[in-house]
């Protein structure tokens, strides 16, 4: 392959001449120059720290399992059936014990004392393959079954080690009103150099993984696994070592398969990536502006192509009021700034932005992608803002809701004052009634007092007499008043009732108003 500097050189000598004669293509080449330009390259280079000497490991427990899942141990026990006596095969001490335990099994006895059942308790061998031994290699198979499919996975997509180099080109520049932006992205991939020492044996050991993975799917799938197996509890760690296991060198090698398994789970796939970042002489940024001066170029001038395919698509756009719209022309309610806080919106803007920065590592991005880090770290102040906004108001709203309810409290308690205020002015304005009414009664009792001794002083018989006579006088008077007030009672009331109570009087009432009438 010719050089590519050399026929870069050769098309732009043949193509200054434009910049010359051309006042248009010089003001488009200075436009592009006196923009933002940024420019990067990067080499990336990967290795690994492969260590594959779990496949000699595992190669040589293979034959082992394959031994077992074909040839597996068992054990011989006896079952007990309760059978027909026509059915039974043969009968041990056993079927005459049970027989005379159980004697509704007896179906009848002869003249000469024969017993003859009707059922009778017979055993018989059977073996016994779901012994603790086979359950460990069942258990063990499925692990490795596990293990295999995950470093398989690892060597086939990652083993093949690549160099990387990546040209990023990112312009901005004004061409009079018109506004352009160019971003492109050159990326070359080669085999790794550190992959290349590795490549026969890496190789070998992807064709040996893959040869294991067959077997250890014959595993899953077999005999053993499936039917004679079915049903059986996997054991749980750790494992017992039984004399079967110490002694049987097939079943001794899976136990020492499980023991590198369990070391070997924890051990870390390292994966090394080198990323060097470098810069770009005077030379390659020129002839990085003079293909961004063709790219331009051609886009202008892009009206006088081919159309391949022509779509057309009318949005049209309704506006939805919401409930802060409604709020904002209410007069009650002061001016607020509208600000959406929810987490959605501000994962939505940064969600393009993440998406270019994807797969970067951050040295790239902070060299290259100034702009975008820039951009999310300015959603990400905004986020936090409107967060700190919310978390403000939330604070604001807890503050006026403490402090209605301070005010519906003393607001409760000012109306129980009332109440009882009212309440005692009622018991109050009662009792000043009372009072008014017991005066009354008084000031008229006092009066009818002094008119009755004005009219019994007016008297002709007291009128004459000395002050002691004439309470005796008073007190006869009084009681022939009292004694025709009672006459006269009878003689009204009605026949067939009894003679009228005579009312009690107390004489020493009647003897001090007398005296005192009399004085």
């Amino acid at each position: 392959m010719q050089n590519p500097k050399k026929i870069f050189k050769q098309y732009q000598k043949t193509n200054r001449g434009i910049f010359k004669s051309d006042s248009d293509a010089k003001e488009l080449f200075k436009a592009i120059r006196s923009g933002e330009r940024n420019y990067a390259k990067v080499h990336r280079t990967e290795d690994t720290a492969r260590d594959i000497t779990w496949v000699s490991k595992l190669e040589e427990a293979i034959p082992h399992l394959q031994t077992i899942v074909d040839n597996p141990r068992s054990f011989i026990k006896s079952v007990e059936y309760l059978v027909p006596a026509e059915l039974a095969k043969k009968t041990g001490p056993e079927s005459v014990v049970h027989l005379a335990t159980h004697s509704q099994y007896v179906k009848s006895v002869d003249k000469k004392g024969d017993v003859i059942p009707s059922k009778v308790l017979t055993s018989e061998a059977e073996l016994d393959l779901q012994i603790y031994e086979n359950r460990f290699v069942m258990t063990l198979i499925k692990r490795l079954h596990l293990y295999i499919e995950r470093r398989y996975v690892y060597l086939k997509h990652f083993a093949a080690l690549q160099d990387t180099d990546v040209l990023y080109l990112d312009n901005h520049f004004k061409l009079g009103e018109t506004d352009v932006k160019a971003t492109t992205t050159i990326q070359m991939s080669t085999p790794a150099e550190a992959s290349k020492a590795l490549r026969i044996e890496l190789d070998a050991s992807l064709a040996k993984v893959e040869l294991m993975r067959r077997y250890v799917a014959y595993f899953v799938t077999s005999r053993f696994m499936k039917e004679d197996m079915k049903g059986a509890r996997p054991i749980i760690p750790p494992v017992m070592q039984t004399n079967m296991i110490k002694s049987s060198p097939d079943y001794h090698a899976a136990y020492e398969l499980w023991l590198f398994l369990n070391e070997e789970e924890h051990a870390n796939m390292e994966f090394i990536v080198n990323e060097e970042i470098k810069g770009l002489t005077k030379d390659e940024e020129n002839r990085i502006d003079f293909l961004n001066y063709l790219t331009t170029l051609d886009l202008m001038t892009g009206t006088r192509m081919r159309n391949v395919r022509l779509t057309k698509t009318q949005y049209n756009a309704t506006i939805m009021k919401s409930v802060d719209d409604m709020l904002f022309l209410n007069d009650k309610f002061e001016p607020f700034e509208l600000v959406r806080a929810d987490q959605k919106y501000y994962e939505d803007l940064a969600e393009p932005v993440k998406k270019k920065l994807e797969g970067k590592s951050k040295k790239v991005v902070d060299q290259v992608f100034k702009a975008e880090k820039k951009r999310l770290a300015e959603i990400e102040r905004q986020k936090q803002a409107a967060l700190a906004l919310a978390r403000r108001k939330a604070q604001e709203a807890e503050k006026l809701r403490r402090e209605q309810e301070k005010e519906a409290e003393r607001e409760a308690l000012e109306a129980k004052r009332r109440e009882q205020e009212a309440a005692l002015a009622r018991e109050k304005a009662k009792a000043d009634e009372l009072e008014a009414l017991r005066h009354e009664v008084r000031k008229t009792a006092e009066e009818d007092k002094e008119n009755l001794i004005k009219k019994e002083t007016s008297t002709p018989e007291l009128a004459v007499l000395e002050p002691e006579k004439a309470a005796e006088t008073f007190k006869k008077l009084v009681k022939s008043k009292s004694k025709s007030k009672a006459k006269n009672k009878a003689d009204n009331a009605p026949k067939g009732e009894g003679k009228p109570k005579k009312p009690k009087i107390n004489k020493d009432v009647e003897a001090e108003e007398a005296e005192k009438e009399g004085k």
